[in-house]
């Protein structure tokens, strides 16, 4: 079982799946709310800390780098910007962070972040066929 960072809200199932049951939550920091912002990021920390306690390994597929500053700030990481491309399967849990409203195309720093805010969005694959 793997917990993957991404920075897209679009996932993909490893090719031999074809039906899954992914249980989707969505967490949203209005621009320019620092303290949503912060509790958002929290959530992330939780599910961190829980999956590293069940074993998961980590994979980190996030490649801009103000969005990376921020985890490894609130998780005591140190990810490095990659594109890696993912593939879930049953049992993984992937967190997607991306900025409200949709794509920008620059890195931006963590107050940018929190001047446009944030969507994150957490999958879990529960089943997979």
């Amino acid at each position: 079982m793997t917990l993957y960072f991404l920075s897209t809200s679009i996932i993909s199932l490893v090719p031999w799946v074809s039906e899954a049951t992914i249980e989707v939550k969505r967490y949203v920091a209005e621009p320019n709310d620092a303290k949503t912002f912060r509790a958002v990021l929290n959530i992330i920390k939780d599910v961190y800390d829980q999956a590293l306690k069940e074993g998961h390994n980590v994979v980190n597929a996030i490649s801009h780098e103000g969005t990376l500053r921020a985890l490894n700030d609130v998780l005591g990481t140190r990810f490095t910007p990659s594109k890696e491309q993912v593939f879930l399967k049953e049992g993984d849990i992937a967190i997607a962070v991306r900025p409200y409203g949709g794509r920008i195309n620059r890195e931006l720093s963590e107050d940018e972040l929190v001047k446009l805010g944030v969507e994150v969005y957490i999958y879990k694959v529960s089943s997979a066929r």
